[in-house]
């Protein structure tokens, strides 16, 4: 399932402050009001995240894997 959700196309694009870190896992508040946890395996993108940043992140449709994080400034 999770090869079949990585080779089709559709994506799930949110926009949301991050509230805080845990681990491998960030808490991002979405702009509806909602609370999304999203876990980061990548050290670099983990590290370059902190606080308080309002990101835009695009995650596959089915298993919701982030697939792209943006910085918004």
């Amino acid at each position: 399932m999770m090869l079949i959700d990585l080779l089709i196309k559709a994506r799930r694009t949110i926009q949301g402050r991050i509230i805080n870190k845990e681990g491998s896992i960030i808490n991002v508040l979405r702009d509806d009001g909602k609370l999304k946890r999203f876990r980061i395996n990548v050290p670099e993108v983990l590290d370059a995240l902190r606080a308080d940043y309002r990101v835009e992140i695009v995650s596959t449709n089915l298993a919701n894997i982030p697939s792209r994080i943006t910085v918004i400034e």
